[in-house]
């Protein structure tokens, strides 16, 4: 989906899935924040990054609506090779020692070479334009236009697919032999890893763009009816429910004993594992769509009014913030000295990050 249609769509969610806040909180910004990290170098594209990038071995692994994959030194940002790829991509790439997998929206996935670039494999998907995909135990699973499908990495056969009643775009997650899939039809599916048959739905009132994240026995998960919720993972009971006041696209991410997920409302919260009880909220001045970057005691996320913020964990406190020219819409990567995101002004920054 593109940064354009995703616009359009939240256009008209965010009329529809609107919710009273609860309990007002402090504002952050009313404390002085730090000066923000330097900015080590930028690499332009020909089109916007909206896609998260991945650090690894030295290298920043990224895609542009320019239709291109890129390698670029994570030192110096000098591109060690590019990669066209057909319809370019929105999602992250998944990155093992052996090959780069990428998920085109021209409908296949690709296995490109880390080092050189160069294409390995092609698998064309018979779901059309594919989803964020996820890797386990030598299985990618991943969405596409009407369901999930589960390939094996290693013969690139279809191990097995199920059909939903949407789209399914978010990045699966797979724990302890199941995997959590959600889907623009409102529910999120846990699916046997194995044979992909359900083990349990849990519906929604809104389509379900939010990628779901597990940990301690329970999976979170944000919607467009503008609520996070969490689940028992074994049965898909309910725990709790927490409203804000604008669709939930952005995946949670869990830190300590926390919930940290961004809103269309502008917010970003940190809720209670536990209890669904709002810890803080940070206010911005645009739409969250992504999932923050947890970064040496920070939540570290970009906002559409074009900001990149650095946020204290336990207090909400903003650490520092730093004006890109466009909204940023992909989460960002840090690797030892350095944190990596893309803007919709087509660029990758590179900050730079003291090491502990």
């Amino acid at each position: 989906m593109s940064p354009a249609l995703c616009a359009l769509l939240l256009h008209f969610l965010v009329g529809c899935g609107e919710r009273a806040l609860p309990a007002p909180a402090v504002n952050s910004r009313e404390f002085l924040p730090q000066q923000p990290p330097a900015v080590r170098w930028v690499f332009r594209t020909g089109g916007v990054v909206g896609a998260s990038p991945v650090i690894a071995d030295g290298t920043v692994f990224f895609g542009s609506w320019d239709e291109h994959m890129y390698g670029v030194d994570a030192l110096t940002g000098t591109l060690r090779w590019s990669h066209h790829l057909e319809g370019g991509t929105a999602a992250p790439p998944l990155y093992t020692p052996t090959a780069l997998i990428c998920a085109s929206l021209g409908g296949a996935l690709l296995g490109l070479s880390p080092e050189t670039g160069e294409e390995l494999w092609r698998l064309p998907l018979p779901e059309g334009a594919p989803g964020f995909p996820t890797i386990s135990g030598g299985v990618i699973y991943i969405g596409g236009e009407s369901g999930l499908l589960a390939i094996d990495t290693a013969g690139g056969t279809v191990l097995w697919s199920f059909g939903t009643g949407g789209p399914v775009t978010a990045a699966p997650a797979v724990h302890s032999g199941t995997v959590y899939a959600a889907c623009h039809d409102g529910a999120v599916r846990a699916h046997d890893a194995s044979s992909g048959r359900i083990r349990w739905v849990f519906q929604t009132r809104a389509p379900v763009l939010s990628g779901p994240a597990v940990g301690d026995g329970d999976v979170f998960f944000g919607s467009s009816d503008s609520c996070v919720y969490s689940l028992e993972t074994g049965t898909g009971d309910l725990n709790w429910v927490f409203e804000t006041m604008g669709p939930v696209t952005a995946s949670p991410v869990l830190s300590e004993d926390l919930v940290l997920v961004g809103s269309v409302d502008n917010r970003m919260y940190a809720i209670d594992r536990e209890s669904g009880e709002e810890v803080w909220r940070y206010a911005t001045d645009g739409w969250i769509w992504s999932a923050p970057a947890v970064v040496g005691g920070t939540a570290v996320f970009g906002s559409y009014d074009g900001c990149l913020y650095a946020v204290n964990i336990q207090t909400g406190r903003e650490a520092w913030s730093l004006h890109t020219e466009e909204m940023i819409h992909s989460t960002p990567a840090a690797a030892p000295g350095i944190l990596c995101f893309g803007s919709l002004d087509g660029g990758l920054y590179a900050l730079e990050m003291p090491t502990p």
